[in-house]
């Protein structure tokens, strides 16, 4: 993973993910992005995004600025919404502990056949509520992942 979209690359250092059209079927993409190779018992959640429009075939970094002109404070630029990470902000860029060996960064994006209700996930959504509010909602799924080291 190039280093400018790890801990070094700035607070917007998020990587640009580009991915085909999809089906009519599409109503909202979900993306994840999480560390498995943490020593701890789960993923850390570097990143947590819904209500992707379904017209999106990419994201940029500049679509993970925080939009203070919306009432929702977890509302980004990019026209979704933030969830909560490990690091508390939009997204934790990766940084693995120096000598733990390479780290996967994975960003898996799932296309959902219907919109997540809002009305029961938290503010600030999490990574449980989220998870079941995808459930049987799941029509396509893609992931990128980059590798990181810090000796």
């Amino acid at each position: 993973m190039d280093i400018l979209h790890s801990y070094g690359g700035g607070p917007y250092s998020f990587p640009e993910l580009k991915w085909p059209t999809t089906t009519s079927d599409t109503q909202e993409y979900v993306l994840i992005c999480e560390d498995p190779d943490t020593p701890l018992a789960i993923s850390v959640i570097h990143g947590l995004f819904y209500g992707i429009p379904p017209v999106f075939t990419g994201l940029h970094r500049s679509d993970f600025i925080e939009d203070d002109s919306q009432p929702d404070p977890y509302h980004l630029r990019g026209g979704f919404n933030y969830g909560q990470n490990s690091g508390g902000g939009v997204y934790l860029p990766p940084r693995p502990p120096r000598g733990q060996g390479p780290h996967r960064y994975f960003y898996e994006l799932i296309a959902l056949n219907s919109t997540i209700n809002r009305t029961n996930l938290s503010p600030m959504a999490t990574f449980e509520e989220i998870a079941r509010e995808v459930e049987g909602k799941v029509i396509g799924w893609g992931e990128w992942y980059g590798v990181v080291e810090r000796f």
